[in-house]
């Protein structure tokens, strides 16, 4: 395996144990489906409505996830190195509900839709697996936007 892949791998691990639990074929699929991109501080991943391209696990730096309250832009979580963002849309199949901006300059990991829609395909528990961890994840990770 080369560097790159062992390294996507290894992080991918860590952030998706849950959901891929001990299944290093869908792990393996998913890590060479993944690319690495680098976002500059200000940066939008993706906004409110837009479809899901793809999951994002952060490798450094941080992105606040947006919700849009009485005309102002409202930090209701924020995603740290380790953590993934965008399951929603995938368990639930529908549009982006908030938006993802990056806060300080970071390195995301980049799940594209097709290998995510492959892992949910091959493996039906996968999207509710999603689904629990997002429910899971959610009171100590979103605040509130009242």
């Amino acid at each position: 395996m080369d560097e790159d892949l062992e390294a996507r791998t290894a992080t991918l691990r860590q952030a998706l144990g849950p959901l891929v639990l001990e299944d290093e074929a869908l792990l393996r699929t998913l890590a060479d489906a993944t690319t690495v991109h680098r976002y500059s501080a200000g940066t939008m991943v993706f906004e409110k409505g837009s479809s899901p391209e793809a999951l994002y696990v952060v490798a450094s730096g941080a992105v606040a996830i947006v919700a849009t309250v009485r005309g102002h832009e409202t930090e209701v979580a924020l995603i740290h190195p380790g953590d993934f963002f965008g399951e929603l849309a995938y368990a639930l199949d529908i549009p982006r509900t908030r938006a993802a901006k990056v806060t300080e300059d970071a390195e995301l990991m980049e799940i594209p839709e097709t290998a995510i829609r492959q892992a949910m395909a091959g493996d039906p528990g996968f999207a509710s697996r999603l689904m629990v961890e997002f429910e899971a994840r959610l009171p100590g990770r979103e605040h509130s936007v009242e």
